[in-house]
C-alpha cells in the first residue's frame, strides 16, 4: 500500500493505524457518533476512500475483541450500535440473505440440461446439495418463515437451537 506521496507503506504502519482507530471506536457509548472527518485526522488519511480498508480493520477489530459494533451513517460518520439497531442489523442481513440466496439459486437452474446431464454423480449431487441450501436459506429469510419463528421464540424467550427452527418449516 502507498500513500499520498506514492512511497511504499510497511504493513506494521496499517496495523498501527487501525489500532488507533480502533481505540476511538471503543470509546463510543451506545448511540454515540464519531464523524469521518474525527476519523481522518486521526490517521492522517480518508477513512471514506483511500483508507476505507483501515477503517474496516478497525471496526471488525473493534467488534470482535471489544463488542462495539457500529453502524454507518451515510457520509457523515459512525455510530455505535444500541438497543433495537441490532435488530436493524440482523433484519438487513436477513433482506440480503434471501436477495442473494434467491438469485444464486436463479443463476444455478440456468445451466442447460445438456451440461447438467454430462456432470458426474459427484457433481450432480454437489450442486443439488447447493441449489437445496439456497433454497433453504431463502425460506428462512422470508417473513412467513419469520412469523413462525417469532412465535415460538416468544413462547421460548430466548433464541431456538437450530433443530426446533427447522421443525417450524414443517
Amino acid at each position: 500500500m502507498s500513500d499520498e506521496s506514492g512511497t511504499k507503506r510497511a504493513i506494521p504502519t496499517i496495523s498501527a493505524e487501525a489500532d488507533i482507530l480502533c481505540k476511538r471506536l471503543q470509546k463510543l457509548a451506545p448511540g454515540e457518533f464519531v464523524a469521518y472527518s474525527e476519523l481522518n485526522a486521526l490517521i492522517r488519511g480518508d477513512v471514506q476512500d483511500r483508507h476505507r480498508g483501515i477503517l474496516q480493520t478497525a471496526r471488525r477489530k473493534a467488534s470482535r475483541e471489544f463488542a462495539v459494533v457500529t453502524m454507518t451513517v451515510v457520509s457523515e460518520g459512525l455510530r455505535r450500535a444500541a438497543g433495537m439497531d441490532y435488530a436493524g442489523i440482523a433484519e438487513r442481513a436477513m433482506t440480503h440473505t434471501r436477495r442473494t440466496c434467491k438469485r444464486a439459486l436463479s443463476d444455478s437452474l440456468q445451466m442447460p440440461e445438456d451440461e447438467y446431464a454430462s456432470l458426474d454423480d459427484q457433481g450432480k449431487v454437489a450442486l443439488n446439495t447447493k441449489r437445496t441450501m439456497l433454497d433453504t436459506l431463502s425460506f428462512f429469510a422470508t417473513a412467513r418463515a419469520e412469523k413462525r419463528i417469532e412465535g415460538a421464540v416468544k413462547v421460548q424467550n430466548s433464541r431456538l437451537v437450530i433443530g426446533a427452527a427447522l421443525e417450524l418449516s414443517k
